[in-house]
């Protein structure tokens, strides 16, 4: 009778908590029905967040300052300062500026292909950065690298983009821009054209009756020539003498056939010989450094038969 009470207490008092809950009584008839609980199934580990995608630093937005830079901060706000100006002559200069936290200042300046360039940016913490893109847009230094300086041979001609980048809590800073002008080596003086020589005709020589011999005497401008002439017969014997002051006048005697016996280029000044054939000899003084004065003697021996 005891266990009996008791049972039904026990059963009592499950109904009544069952229905405090809301739930519907347990039937022990029901329990070995139930079924189990399938402990197979567990949280999907393979769904991972994508961090293959990447901030485009050359994505901005249209009419706003506002992109998103590589460094990365997102959000980071631009602000244009405009071409970086120089003194009259000068070849550097410095710019000062004040970042707040995740700002870029942008700078640029116009240079050609070949130009020695240095860039420096000083802050005091060190954290602000520089970024340097050429015309065509290609990145020579980004501040993800953490640079602060770049110094190297500018790549081509157009205007170049700098920028100040903050990477942590803001700061003052100071950016120094060198640019030397390209070397271009000295093009060699091109030698001036030798005037064209002007050949005076002076004529036969001539010679006083009875005479062997004659000097003739005149003045040379720079680089001209006097030609004389002078009729002798194969065989006979001849002597050429042309003196002038600083010996820059110079002898060119040429038989009747065209023949050179001899040239002003060899430094000759003097002749003495057997002349080859009969005809017009032609005799030239040859001013070959400055204008000059000059005299010109002539000797022509009688041919003499031989018995």
């Amino acid at each position: 009778m005891k266990a009996t009470t008791l049972f039904a207490t026990v059963l009592g008092t499950v109904a009544v908590g069952a229905a405090l809950v809301g739930c519907t009584p347990l039937n022990p008839d029901n329990v070995a029905n139930a079924a189990p609980i399938d402990n197979t199934t567990q949280i999907n580990n393979d769904a991972q967040i994508n961090n293959d995608a990447q901030i485009n630093d050359n994505t901005q937005t249209n009419g706003s300052n506002s992109y998103t830079p590589n460094y990365p901060i997102p959000g980071s706000i631009i602000h244009d300062q405009g071409s970086i100006q120089f003194a009259p002559g000068a070849t550097s200069t410095v710019v000062y500026g004040y970042l707040p936290y995740q700002n870029i200042d942008r700078y640029t300046f116009d240079a050609n292909a070949g130009q020695p360039a240095t860039i420096a940016i000083g802050s005091p913490y060190r954290n602000i950065q520089l970024t340097l893109i050429d015309p065509n847009g290609f990145p020579i230094v980004r501040a993800q690298s953490g640079s602060s300086y770049w110094t190297g041979t500018l790549p081509t001609s157009g205007t170049y983009r700098v920028e100040a980048v903050d990477t942590s809590g803001g700061s003052t800073y100071n950016l120094s821009l060198n640019i030397q002008p390209s070397y271009n080596p000295p093009t060699p003086p091109i030698p001036p054209t030798p005037p064209t020589p002007q050949v005076r005709d002076q004529g036969p020589i001539q010679f006083a009756p009875g005479a062997t011999s004659t000097v003739v005497r005149n003045f040379l401008p720079t680089q001209d020539i006097d030609r004389y002439t002078f009729n002798a017969t194969g065989g006979q014997s001849a002597r050429i003498n042309l003196f002038s002051p600083n010996r820059n006048v110079l002898l060119t005697i040429v038989d009747p056939n065209g023949n050179s016996i001899v040239r002003y280029q060899s430094g000759a000044s003097f002749w003495s010989g057997i002349l080859p054939t009969t005809g017009n000899y032609t005799v030239d003084a040859v001013a070959t450094g400055g204008s000059a004065p000059y005299s010109l003697a002539l000797n022509i021996q009688p041919f003499r038969r031989v018995f």
